[in-house]
């Protein structure tokens, strides 16, 4: 794996289009591809420490 510290990403290649796989879907998409990190842009929600927690619909990584 590599890592670029950067706010933002140009990707090209040599084709005018690039399989890609966006949420586990597969895609094509058309090249070049950009991408930008908007710090704090995702919020997220969790219980509180002393909640039980449905082991049902727990995930596992």
């Amino acid at each position: 794996m590599a890592a670029w510290p950067t706010a933002q990403q140009t990707m090209t290649t040599d084709s005018s289009s690039i399989p890609v796989g966006v949420d586990g879907e597969a895609a094509e998409l058309d090249t070049p591809l950009e991408f930008t990190i908007c710090p704090r842009a995702l919020r997220l929600l969790q219980p509180k420490r002393n909640e039980p927690v449905d082991r049902q619909f727990s995930l596992r990584w």
